[in-house]
Formats: C-alpha cells, sequence, structure tokens
C-alpha cells in the first residue's frame, strides 16, 4: 500500500514500515506506530520565554 503521508511516497506492506519507521500497515489501513509519543522534550520555564 502506497503510504500519502509525506513525499517519500513509501510501499508499505502488511506489517512493514515505512522510511520513517513511524507508520505501518495494519488492516489495509495506514496507521501511526507510536501514538502517543513525541519527538522532543523540551523544558523550560515561563521565566525563560522572552516578553
Amino acid at each position: 500500500m502506497k503510504c500519502g503521508i509525506c513525499e517519500q511516497g513509501c510501499n508499505i506492506l502488511e506489517g512493514g514500515t515505512g522510511l520513517c519507521r513511524m507508520y505501518t500497515q495494519t488492516g489495509g489501513q495506514i496507521v501511526e506506530r507510536l501514538p502517543d509519543s513525541y519527538l522532543a522534550v523540551l523544558p523550560f520555564s515561563i521565566t525563560s520565554a522572552p516578553p
């Protein structure tokens, strides 16, 4: 199945992932592998933000 989420347009087989390793094909649908994860966590305090 062709993934249309980004410009790579990977052909993802059942149970496989695309080049980004973030999406997989399950049951004929492209689904996100880690839906509740974030790429980065950047802690900062409110006082460090510019006014």
